[in-house]
């Protein structure tokens, strides 16, 4: 999708196209250094553990990396430190880490109702609905006044793109995957808690583009402040599950684990930088549209590098992702067209 801001489309899109291919590298990566994490440790008795550890070293990873960016920017890391030093005597303290307590608040609220849903649904159920956050993006973004409003061909894109994304990650998914089919009552829960998680996580990035395009704070320090209250927040996490002594003697007993963990932090750190530009150059809808593909393209890759059977549900899959393009395509013509009549 399009940048909803006034800057020229093919300017805003040639500054977007390296990050987001460093996104979507840095991502793969990551998916890969997980995948072998749990599956080296697959006999592992408590994986809250290993999924503690591994959501910890995400949030360190995505301290680090902008804090190594500040440095090679020129701006001096201890900045952060001495701008709260200057303002703990007044209110100004806490407006400024408010926007920061709130975006943590909305990460953290999406994710964990997106985990305890499959307690409640069949996993395939959870992917359709993550992979519609495009569409109430969009919505959002036009309500916050951070984009123009989108026309029909516009949310047809993403609806088909959204389906796409919907078709190949169920494909993906083992059908044994998530809870058993329950009742009624249990799988309503389970569809709410879902439909909070899809809002909340179409927020998180146009609240994002609200810091740092109205507030004027840098990307930098958007990712600082918020992956360290996150990281904080993983620690009292263990702490209050009991699983602090639990964790110690995993790492103690087994350090090649944390080379599994530097390198997740490391590259969810370089992707979601990326992904924090390309929302503060070119939009919340743009950025979700080239995670969606993002999402898409590795599905189509996993299918082309690790063969395996294709059959006519990986065919809509393909259908409903060539159509999205076009689409797209007669949208941007259409505005373009718009935009000539008018000069």
């Amino acid at each position: 999708m399009g940048s909803g801001n006034n800057d020229s489309g093919s300017t805003t899109w040639l500054s977007v196209l390296p990050l987001a291919l460093g996104f979507f590298l840095a991502q793969v990566m990551q998916e890969l250094a997980m995948e072998g994490l749990f599956t080296h440790f697959d006999g592992l008795q408590d994986s809250e553990v290993l999924t503690l550890a591994a959501t910890f070293a995400q949030f360190v990873g995505c301290i680090i990396v902008p804090m190594i960016a500040e440095g090679a920017g020129g701006k001096s890391i201890k900045s952060l430190a001495e701008e709260d030093h200057e303002a703990l005597s007044s209110v100004s303290a806490l407006q400024r880490w408010l926007p920061f307590i709130g975006l943590t608040v909305l990460v953290m609220t999406t994710n964990m109702l997106g985990t305890q849903s499959v307690r409640y649904v069949q996993y395939p159920i959870k992917v359709v609905f993550k992979s519609t956050k495009l569409i109430p993006t969009m919505l959002i973004s036009t309500a916050m006044g951070n984009a123009r409003k989108w026309s029909i061909l516009d949310y047809s894109a993403a609806l088909l793109l959204c389906g796409s994304a919907a078709v190949f990650a169920m494909s993906a998914s083992s059908p044994k995957s998530g809870a058993a089919l329950l009742g009624i009552g249990q799988a309503t829960v389970g569809i709410a808690m879902l439909l909070v998680a899809v809002c909340t996580d179409a927020l998180v990035p146009n609240c994002q583009q609200w810091v740092l395009r109205v507030r004027k704070n840098r990307a930098e320090e958007v990712m600082i402040r918020v992956n360290m209250l996150g990281a904080l927040g993983t620690v009292l996490a263990v702490v209050l599950t009991g699983n602090s002594a639990v964790l110690v003697r995993f790492l103690t007993a087994n350090p090649h684990s944390l080379t599994y963990l530097a390198a997740i932090g490391a590259l969810l750190g370089c992707g979601v930088f990326c992904y924090t530009l390309v929302i503060q150059r070119a939009g919340s809808v743009a950025a979700v549209a080239v995670a969606t593909c993002r999402k898409v393209a590795t599905l189509v890759f996993s299918f082309v590098f690790f063969p395996k059977p294709f059959g006519m549900q990986q065919l809509l899959g393909v259908v409903l992702l060539c159509s999205a393009i076009v689409l797209q395509l007669q949208a941007k013509m259409k505005t373009a067209g718009r935009v000539a009549e008018t000069k």
